[in-house]
């Protein structure tokens, strides 16, 4: 503990150091489900260099608006960080924090007017995400079928058991099988990736814990085995490992602790771009092949071809 503090006020004096500094908050829950906030400052060093560091993990017992907005002007307090150098904040969407009228942000923002809130950028990109995949039917129903199947495999250990031992005798990676996380898409894209790599381990997993289970189980190992097996789910899941990948990689670069305005703004022109190259034919029936090569290398026969072109209107 003792260290730990050392640690801290070290990381305090670098702040006061550079006089302004913006904060960010997210909340989580710890293992005995007790609610807790994150606090980390960010700042600009005399170098001109940005920094952020991790102040820590803070209990709340209430988690309103007010007692949030209390809660970080008594760490800024205790951490000796004048308010009065506050000159930005940054939450996700939770109205508790981010609300206009009686959230955190504003709470703040009315004793400190200098302290502009800005949504946190990928929480926003994570949105967006999970919004898309809800456009097209057949591209959210493969992404279900892909978080159940991560679901299945993390609930079970025998599964889990069953996936490590198919995977040693096919020499595959083996790596486990996640669910996804609505909140971290941009986080959990090897949940996608995954099952897609080691389709032949999981589908073998699958089948072989059916085959010892009975009933309600049975059905449903087998219809995610069909469905795992069927070209427009393989293709749909194909799809969308292609544009997460690019959106991950940026999704690490804009959370890094030196990344600049400037180094954001770049990459996520980089970003629009790597993504509007694919809107063609041509990647498309990359992706085409790429499943028709699956589908024969684990010997199931099916049909793969180009999804419909709809339009999709932006509002």
């Amino acid at each position: 503990m003792l260290i730990a503090n050392n640690i801290v006020r070290k990381l305090c004096d670098d702040i006061r150091s550079s006089s302004q500094f913006a904060v960010i908050v997210d909340g989580t829950t710890d293992n005995t489900c007790q609610e807790q906030e994150s606090i980390s400052i960010r700042f600009v060093d005399e170098n001109f260099e940005p920094n952020e560091v991790f102040l820590g993990f803070f209990h709340m017992a209430s988690t309103d608006g007010r007692a949030l907005a209390s809660m970080i002007l008594d760490v800024l307090l205790r951490s000796n960080l004048s308010v009065a150098n506050l000159r930005g904040q940054t939450y996700d969407g939770d109205c508790n924090l981010a609300g206009r009228v009686n959230g955190a942000q504003a709470l703040i923002a009315a004793k400190r007017p200098l302290a502009i809130f800005v949504h946190c950028l990928m929480h926003c990109g994570n949105l967006v995400v999970a919004d898309s995949l809800e456009v097209s039917t057949i591209v959210r129903d493969a992404v279900g079928i892909d978080n159940d199947v991560g679901v299945l495999f993390q609930r079970y250990t025998k599964l889990h058991n069953l996936m490590e031992n198919v995977s040693t005798e096919h020499a595959s990676s083996g790596s486990r099988i996640w669910p996804l996380c609505p909140r971290r898409l941009l986080c959990r894209g090897k949940g996608i990736r995954t099952p897609l790599i080691n389709l032949d381990s999981v589908l073998s997993a699958l089948q072989q814990y059916s085959d010892q289970s009975k009933g309600e189980s049975s059905s449903k190992e087998n219809g995610f085995i069909a469905s795992l097996s069927d070209g427009s789910t393989l293709i749909c899941l194909q799809l969308v490992v292609h544009v997460i990948l690019p959106l991950e990689i940026i999704n690490a670069a804009i959370q890094s602790r030196k990344a600049s305005i400037s180094d954001i703004l770049l990459a996520m022109q980089m970003t629009c771009s790597n993504l509007q190259s694919m809107r063609t034919d041509v990647e498309f029936n990359k992706i085409c092949e790429n499943t028709e090569n699956v589908l024969r290398f684990e010997h199931i026969q099916a049909t793969v071809s180009m999804p419909a072109k709809t339009t999709v209107k932006i509002l």
